[in-house]
């Protein structure tokens, strides 16, 4: 008779090694770092969105009119103008208030 204790089928039990790794953070909190890049993101989101939907607007003036691909063109091209001048306004609002906080954090014993 064979024992299961030597046998191929006994489950190796492995140490669990467990890594905490620190996130760089440059002196904001986890938690302020996690809304600064949410904030990020919904920059990335609003320029796509404005992008898209100069693009979508024009491409149904097209159909509406008829034309060929004379208001996709402007419509993407205006919705590129509205959306770099969008992110450019929420992202140097973000930075302001970003450096707000840090020259809070300096003033602070």
């Amino acid at each position: 008779m064979i024992s299961h204790r030597h046998s191929l089928y006994t489950p190796r039990v492995e140490p669990r090694i467990t890594y905490h790794a620190r996130m760089p953070t440059g002196g904001f909190q986890p938690q302020e770092e996690q809304a600064r890049l949410m904030r990020l993101l919904g920059l990335g989101l609003t320029f796509s969105g404005e992008l898209v939907a100069g693009l979508l607007i024009g491409w149904g003036l097209d159909e509406l009119l008829g034309t060929d691909r004379i208001f996709l063109v402007i419509g993407t091209i205006l919705g590129l103008i509205v959306g770099t001048i969008g992110f450019f306004r929420a992202a140097g609002k973000a930075n302001r208030e970003a450096m707000r906080q840090i020259n809070e954090r300096k003033k602070q014993p």
